[in-house]
């Protein structure tokens, strides 16, 4: 089949001609969206007199602010509900036909090497040179499988498409920094489209992701001077010295293979042509296409041009947009795109030499029932100047560029009803520069409104080489006309945000003007208002499709922007991590097993054994049963366990995911109404090493100072913590403050991560913390960089202290000479200590320093540091431990820990920690748990032995949200609230206690009512009857540090929160004046560093074993630990719904499959798929432990921390097998 436009041969299963754009089949006004809409001009009857119509009337009569509000959207939010509709299978195409039409539009056509890239595609392939070429121009991923049939995702179709227009290529230090899902997020900003990335295509949307891709590489318009220069060895040529034919030429220029010869922009090649000589004989030539490197040195260029405005729509089918040339005299004539980089490469870039409209008017037009709205919004004086663009090879250096332009508005409404016209404008601008205005009308009436608004924008960007771009935006006050004649009103119950037509989320809020206003705040600090014509109104929108009008209240998380923590702005988890509270796998009651049943049956009490025969089957392990029968069976169960085998029969696993009301009250619980002392948290397996090592050091194991000290310290050390993804809201500051330049940025760690992006990176072995802090000290010590005075007025141990480190050969930083592949550290190390030394500086650290063998001991050493230098005790500086879960801090401040009670108060009784209690079930001492929101048998190491240990026991009680691993090996089970539907404290990494109230409503107990139900029915000394009571008695209980934290005061302070120790004021830093250590002084204690695992082989020159690697685990920032809450969520599990092995690409061939099993002595994981990147050094791994389903922690062992039992998880010697095939 031929196109009937262009001629050319049409692909079977095309709707569009992949050449010329035209659409196949009749064209007419039917296929046409923008005449049909100023065709169809369709009323219909809306909804009235709900809230929700007066709240949009009250919004119109701020038109004026909306519309200005639109043009700080034009660079900065171009995200419109551009959806992709559902492609079947049978119509998609294949990943073939789409890097065929994509290499058709954009020039990769021919191929340098004909040995293919792929195993599965080779010359019989119609499409083989196009696939080759897009290898090579690095748009498809050498090696492996090419799935030529597969269909086509669009996620695959945006990234080839983008990768193909070298986007990929503006980055810092020459190195590419947009991965898939920048490239993606990058595509959805440029073009508002919207979509499943696993969603296929047709050749339709293929088309339109073609002329997305267009629209945002087409060249510049200037009006001034461009220069190009080249490489020495290129040869400028014209037409009249050659004569091209295919990949052939006959010249009479001296040529040899390897010259480059550029023929520049001319009637024949309008976009230029460069070439490679590839042989010689005679006046013959034979060439390729030479990539921009190898011939492209430095393009410049400045000057004015016009953007010319590519698309004006309604996605709103009654609406009629249209848009129409001003007539201003000052339209200017613009020359031709000058020569571009990518049209030398041999993209054929069209070029213009017509005038570009200056004045746009945007008429719009809509019937809706007896109401018409019209009005014409006008962009004047629309131009870019450049100032600066230069580019060396394929990469910006330096870019100053200013749009401006005046936004005028005339609308009129008249009638009665409501309405919404949402409007889009898009710009082309420089490049790969675009802009979007975005302008949505919504309107409830009863009257008439006509406003006429103008306003003057100047949105400028700068962008340097190695840093993100710049923008600003300066505005003339809008000058506004208001008509008025309209009745209406508002009455909104909006607690946090609402969804409108649909998909139409909206924020609300603002003050209230003269008119008969009424504002209060609810029980839940929520603005209630009750007002007549509001003056001073803000809305923040999402346009959508206008469709059937459907009022439904939705779910929307957002920070405030005066939030002190999150400083208005979330990471992904938090702003999409509530879709778990509506999962149909929620547990909303209470669940006693089946055989537990059976086997206590005999033994029951007679009330209890009468309602057995009455419970409800749930399915075919539980019953359904009610909450009173299920407190009742776990008070019955725990005191005939007590009575037959003793107190210390009994334990209790708190985890970190619940307040400190519910862990103060678990503590107390195994304490006191079961007498043991057994009681732990999930600080075992995570920061439990730094409240050891820095209790020991300078008495308080909590971070010193708040998180915005980072914007007051000079110098950032960051070691064993990808913050980016475990700590994103600490990773927003670090980044800022980086890229700002007011403080320098460090980072160590075994493997590259996200944060070395924005400072220097040390990579250093596994298990060689210890000796790299002591390093650092020795430095320190040696070049006498330390505060002497400091040191003798605040600390203890010193000469001692000093005297070990430089008399320790492993201290010094020339002994990394000797540790093959890590000889650079030797010079690097005191790098750091120097200018940790002599600036202020603070010290952040995660779990890849606890989780080790001298976790501890690592953790004193970075204390010990802060104590040599002066920089603890002050703001700028400080020791920072990133605790991981929500309240860690708070489980561990209220007692939730053997060796400690409530404010770190020594017990009556020393129990066991967790691992401890491991072998005590195991020995049939331990026979009863009570598990509150932690998955021992999931997130803990070696767990064959935790299973063992587990099955061994008589009775497992647990509180939960989900069926996750230790649940499903529960006896009894409680639904119960999650954060957001309960009122309690919780204390944050930097101390700050915050008062969470609940944002949904639930009849499900909290973790306290469960507990204090229980208690009441062994010993009836629980006497609380809200989360206030059980509070004000935390707060007393851990005086030292809660005292002064009323509920009042908490509420006062919600925002900001409030860091301990609070008694009338709180305490942003600690240790100023003193430690707290009984004596008030700084402790130091020296530790030798003990050569051992990976960095003895090097030393030592040990070879190592084909499939030995060592491997360290760790977090993606879309999933919590257990991810019992994340798997609920589909927005998040999608994104990681598995774990991944990395690997280095070096290892590519040693390892030689895409999939795996890790063993060691202790057990095994299941196939796991691996991915090789660059991140990675040879001989390691990293891995996730999200999924349970990984079996991950099976292969860890009971080799811990030697202070505190904390597990090894980030160091572990493991043999793989390569596995060949698909993973069941």
């Amino acid at each position: 089949m031929k196109c009937p436009n262009c001629h050319r041969e049409i692909p079977v299963g095309y709707h569009t001609c992949p050449y010329c754009k035209r659409t196949l089949n009749t064209y007419n006004q039917s296929n046409n969206p923008s005449i049909s809409n100023q065709n169809r001009v369709k009323s219909r009857a809306l909804n009235k007199g709900t809230k929700i119509l007066i709240l949009v009337i009250s919004i119109f009569l701020l038109l004026t602010a909306i519309i200005a509000g639109a043009v700080a959207l034009l660079l900065h939010t171009a995200n419109n509900n551009h959806s992709v509709p559902a492609v079947s299978s049978e119509n998609a195409i294949t990943r073939t036909e789409w890097i065929a039409m994509l290499a058709d539009q954009e020039g990769y056509t021919d191929c340098k090497n004909d040995k293919s890239y792929f195993d599965d595609i080779n010359q019989s392939n119609d499409n083989f040179k196009k696939i080759q070429a897009c290898a090579e121009w690095e748009i498809l991923d050498k090696g492996g499988s090419f799935l030529p049939n597969d269909k086509a995702t669009t996620e695959f179709a945006v990234i080839t498409a983008v990768k193909s227009i070298g986007l990929q290529f503006i980055s810092a230090n020459d190195k590419p920094i947009r991965t898939d899902s920048e490239i993606i997020h990058f595509y959805k900003e440029k073009t508002g489209d919207r979509f499943d990335n696993q969603s296929y295509i047709d050749a339709d949307y293929a088309t339109k992701i073609l002329n997305n891709t267009k629209q945002i590489k087409e060249g510049i318009k200037l009006k001034n001077s461009d220069s190009v220069e080249y490489k020495d060895n290129v040869k400028k040529i014209d037409t009249s010295s050659i004569k091209i034919q295919g990949n052939k030429a006959t010249t009479l220029q001296p040529v040899k293979v390897g010259d480059i010869l550029v023929i520049e922009p001319c009637d024949a090649y309008p976009s230029g042509k460069a070439l490679k000589i590839k042989k010689v004989k005679g006046e013959n030539i034979e060439f390729t296409t030479p990539g921009l490197d190898e011939f492209l040195g430095a393009y410049t260029f400045s000057g004015e041009a016009s953007p010319v405005v590519t698309a004006v729509s309604s996605s709103d089918k009654d609406t009629t947009v249209k848009i129409e040339t001003g007539n201003a005299d000052t339209t200017p004539t613009v020359t031709p795109a000058a020569i571009t980089p990518l049209a030398l490469a041999g993209n054929e870039i069209p070029t213009s030499t017509s005038t570009s409209p200056f004045n746009y008017d945007i008429k719009l037009s809509k019937k809706v029932g007896n109401v018409k709205i019209s009005g014409t919004i006008s962009l004047k004086k629309l131009i870019m100047r450049v100032d600066e663009f230069n580019a060396v090879g394929i990469t910006v250096k330096n870019c100053n560029a200013h749009l401006s332009y005046d936004l005028e508005s005339k609308i009129s409404v008249s009638g009665k009803t409501e309405t919404k016209i949402p409007v889009r404008v898009d710009a082309k601008l420089f490049g790969v520069l675009g802009a979007a205005i975005k302008i949505t009308v919504k309107i409830g009436i009863d009257g008439s409104v006509s406003v006429i608004s103008s306003t003057t924008v100047t949105e400028t960007m700068k962008y340097k080489q190695g840093a993100l771009p710049i923008f600003r935006q300066t505005n003339t006050p809008p000058q506004t006309d208001l008509e008025l004649k309209v009745k209406g009103y508002v009455n909104p119950e909006i607690c946090i945000a609402g969804e409108v037509f649909n998909v139409d989320m909206f924020d609300f809020g603002g003050t209230i003007g003269v008119f008969n206003a009424e504002a209060s705040t609810n029980k839940y600090g929520c603005l209630d208002i009750k007002a007549y014509v509001p003056l001073d109104l803000f809305i923040n929108s999402q346009d959508s499709v206008l469709g059937k009008l459907k009022i439904k209240i939705s779910w929307k998380m957002y920070a405030k922007d005066d939030g002190f923590v999150s400083q208005g702005k979330l990471c992904i988890k938090g702003s999409q991590g509530y879709a778990f509270l509506e999962s149909k796998n929620r547990i909303k009651n209470a669940r006693i097993k089946k055989i537990f049943i059976e086997k206590n049956i005999s033994k029951l009490p007679l009330e209890l054994k009468e309602q057995v025969k009455d419970l409800k089957e749930f399915d075919s392990n539980y019953y359904d049963v009610p909450y009173e029968f299920a407190t009742s069976m776990a008070a019955w169960k725990l005191m005939d366990i007590k009575q037959k085998y003793g107190r210390h029969a009994f334990c209790g696993m708190g985890g970190a995911r619940t307040s400190c009301e519910s862990s103060y009250m678990f503590q107390k619980f195994v304490r006191e109404a079961m007498d043991s002392p057994h009681v732990d948290n999930c600080a075992r397996v995570c920061h439990s090493p730094s409240l050891k090592g820095m209790k020991l050091t300078i008495g308080e194991g909590a971070a010193t100072n708040p998180f915005d000290d980072i914007f007051k310290t000079e110098n950032i050390i960051v070691m064993g913590s990808n913050t980016t993804e475990a700590h994103p809201i600490v990773a927003n500051r670090i980044i800022k403050a980086a890229k700002s330049k007011t403080a320098t940025l460090t980072v160590l760690d075994v493997r590259q991560i996200q944060l070395s992006k924005y400072g220097e990176q040390l990579t250093i072995p596994f298990e060689s913390n210890l000796l790299v802090l002591n390093m650092m000290a020795f430095v320190i010590l040696s070049e006498k960089l330390y505060d002497m005075e400091f040191i003798e007025s605040r600390c203890i141990g010193f000469e001692e202290y000093k005297k070990s480190i430089l008399n320790d050969p492993f201290a010094n930083p020339l002994y990394m000479k000797n540790v093959v592949g890590y000889e650079y550290l030797a010079e690097q190390i005191p790098q750091v200590a120097r200018t940790y030394a002599s600036k202020k500086s603070m010290f952040f650290w995660g779990l890849g320093i606890t989780e080790h063998l001298d976790g501890s001991y690592a953790v004193m050493a970075i204390t010990q540091l802060a104590l040599l230098t002066g920089n603890v005790g002050r703001e700028g500086t400080g020791l920072m431990p990133l605790r991981g879960q929500n309240n860690v801090q708070g489980a561990c401040d209220t007692g939730c820990l053997p060796y400690f009670g409530p404010d770190y108060s020594t017990p009556k009784e020393i129990g066991l920690m967790t691992p401890q209690l491991i072998d005590e079930m195991i020995a049939g001492r331990v026979k009863a748990m009570y598990v509150m929101g932690e998955d021992i048998a999931h997130i803990h190491p070696n767990q064959n032995k935790i299973h063992k240990g587990l099955e061994n026991l008589e009775l497992i009680i647990s509180n939960e949200l989900f069926m996750n691993e230790i649940t499903k090996m529960a006896d009894i089970i409680f639904g119960i609230k999650s954060a957001y539907e309960k009122t309690g404290v919780y204390v944050n990494a930097m101390r700050n206690l915050h008062l969470s109230q609940p944002l949904v409503q639930t009849d499900l107990p909290d973790d306290w009512e469960v507990l204090r139900d229980i208690e009441n029915k062994i010993n009836g000394k629980f006497h609380y009857k809200n989360s206030e009571d059980v509070w004000n008695e935390t707060k007393e209980a851990v005086g030292t540090r809660f005292s002064g934290a009323s509920y009042k005061m908490l509420l006062e302070n919600r925002n900001k929160g409030m860091q301990w120790p609070i008694t009338k004021e709180h305490t942003p830093i600690l240790h100023l004046k003193t430690f707290r250590t009984p004596d008030g002084k700084g402790k130091f204690q020296y530790h030798q560093y003990k050569l051992r695992e990976q960095v003895k082989k090097l030393v030592n020159k040990e070879s190592f074993a084909k499939n030995e690697f060592y491997l360290t685990t760790g977090r993606t920032i879309v999933q919590y630990n257990n991810a019992a809450q994340t798997q609920e969520c589909e927005a998040l599990n999608s994104k990681y719904d598995k774990d991944i092995v990395l690997a280095s690409i070096e290892d590519k061939d040693r390892i030689g499959s895409e999939q795996i099993i890790m063993r060691t002595k202790y057990g095994e994981t299941s196939v796991l798929a691996i991915k090789f990147v660059k991140t990675i050094k040879p001989g390691t791994l990293f891995c996730t432990f999200h999924h349970a389903s990984s079996k991950i922690n099976y292969i860890f062992g009971d080799e811990a921390d030697e202070l505190i039992m904390t597990a090894r998880f980030k160091s572990l010697r493991v043999e793989i097998e390569p596995i060949y095939g698909n993973i069941a």
